[in-house]
């Protein structure tokens, strides 16, 4: 799951199907990060690397000698460029952070 700042950048920068509910009857300004929400389209961490295409390279976390340790970051590494000849790498406390910071990089206009 990725927080509701994160799912509003992806919704500004152009990420297909993002959705916010409001729980209210009424007109709800839904851009604000106070507004009760009912309801937030996540979209799972196998969409996301789906959408980040062929520029998606790894996710990762964190290996020392040869033992995961949990330091609750992981690294999403993909193309920065589209051309392949640079790689970049974002971190999020999730897999799914992880990969969203990466499209949000690999989109960036």
């Amino acid at each position: 799951m990725i927080t509701f700042e994160l799912a509003k950048q992806l919704k500004e920068a152009g990420y297909p199907n993002m959705h916010f509910a409001c729980s209210k009857d009424h007109d709800c300004n839904c851009d604000k990060s106070d507004c009760e929400l009912d309801a937030i389209y996540h979209p799972s961490l196998s969409q996301l690397i789906e959408e980040c295409g062929e520029e998606f390279h790894s996710l990762d976390s964190p290996v020392i000698a040869n033992k995961i340790k949990d330091f609750g970051i992981w690294t999403a590494t993909g193309s920065i460029d589209r051309k392949g000849k640079r790689f970049g790498f974002v971190n999020g406390k999730t897999p799914s952070e992880a990969v969203a910071r990466l499209w949000l990089k690999l989109n960036k206009k």
